[in-house]
């Protein structure tokens, strides 16, 4: 590779860290940090003057949880992903430490915004309503990774971990300060409701009270969401916006998802986050990968009908269908 591709290709790589690095913070300061090198030297390598060792990139691309494919070429048939499996309390504690990070870096980003297209509840609303996030992570560990800890145990919200409620909290907190683009469909809520019933027929609730109080804040949350698709805008809670106005906006899509699919953009940075096995995720930042997902996003979006701020007869209709569903879960338990 010449001396000026390489030092242009440099030059990219440090712009898109620069979008991940707070407004009141020098990217030069960072690198002299990170890397413990001077200020002259920071600045060298930000010119293009000096070249970022082999072992430079990888602390940076550490840090700042980036791929070197993200500043590569757009014809490549190979994706760099970076993933985390989940397999018990402790590594599901770090997952949500990891979305507080990266939720951070984005909200910290001049512009920013999150595309959701969303086969279940988006995950970031479940942390706002205690009992239902606890049953999700719950469910994640005996049900889908077969934690064999739990082998025996039966759902109770006396299975609750403080620190992970304050960390669900905190992520739901910033994720409502980032404006976002939600596509929804009609199993985007259904697909909760059937794990409930599941483990109520299969009699994996401690108590009928637990299942029932865990519908009723499923109902809340449903509430609370169909307020923020009426005002667009995100909501803390009834009383208090999580952001900016206007910082919503929500889809209905008849066509199948088939796939939880995040696109975080922060400023020239675009980032993907796929679930997989069920509740995992895997990530990347490679900008063929990028483009792709963002045209089929768009496309399923040119496909769906608003029904944030507009179209109220098909916004009531879809939140009445996902609450008729909840009460007819909850008459079953009662």
């Amino acid at each position: 590779m010449e001396k000026n591709e390489t030092a242009t290709l440099q030059k990219l790589f440090l712009s898109k860290i620069k979008d991940l690095v707070p407004s009141n913070l020098s990217l030069a300061d960072e690198l002299c940090d990170l890397l413990g090198i001077s200020s002259d030297s920071a600045y060298r390598r930000l010119r293009g003057e000096t070249a970022l060792t082999i072992d430079e990139v990888a602390i940076l691309c550490k840090h700042y949880r980036i791929s070197l494919d993200s500043v590569g070429s757009y014809e490549s048939e190979t994706v760099t992903f970076n993933y985390h499996f989940i397999k018990n309390r402790d590594e599901y504690k770090k997952y949500l430490e990891t979305i507080k990070s990266e939720l951070g870096k984005i909200l910290a980003a001049r512009e920013r915004v999150i595309y959701y297209a969303a086969v279940d509840i988006p995950v970031f609303y479940n942390f706002n309503f205690p009992l239902v996030s606890l049953f999700k992570s719950f469910y994640w560990l005996k049900s889908v990774v077969n934690n064999p800890e739990m082998a025996a145990m039966k759902f109770s919200r006396d299975f609750a971990d403080p620190e992970i409620s304050e960390l669900g909290k905190d992520v739901f907190k910033i994720y409502s300060a980032i404006p976002s683009v939600e596509i929804w469909n009609e199993g985007s809520v259904s697909s909760l409701v059937k794990q409930i019933g599941y483990y109520w027929e299969s009699g994996l609730f401690e108590s009928s009270e637990d299942a029932l109080e865990l519908c009723n804040q499923l109902e809340q949350e449903m509430n609370l969401i169909q307020r923020q698709a009426e005002i667009s805008r995100k909501l803390l809670d009834e009383n208090h916006p999580g952001g900016e106005p206007n910082n919503f906006t929500m889809y209905f899509s008849e066509i199948e998802i088939g796939n939880n699919c995040i696109l975080a953009t922060a400023g020239d940075m675009k980032a993907v986050y796929l679930s997989h096995s069920t509740f995992n995720k895997i990530v990347t930042l490679n900008p063929g990968f990028c483009e792709g997902t963002a045209e089929w996003i768009n496309n399923l979006i040119k496909k769906s009908n608003l029904i944030s701020g507009v179209s109220e007869k098909q916004r009531y209709q879809f939140f009445k269908s996902v609450k008729e569903k909840i009460q007819q879960l909850k008459e079953k338990i009662k």
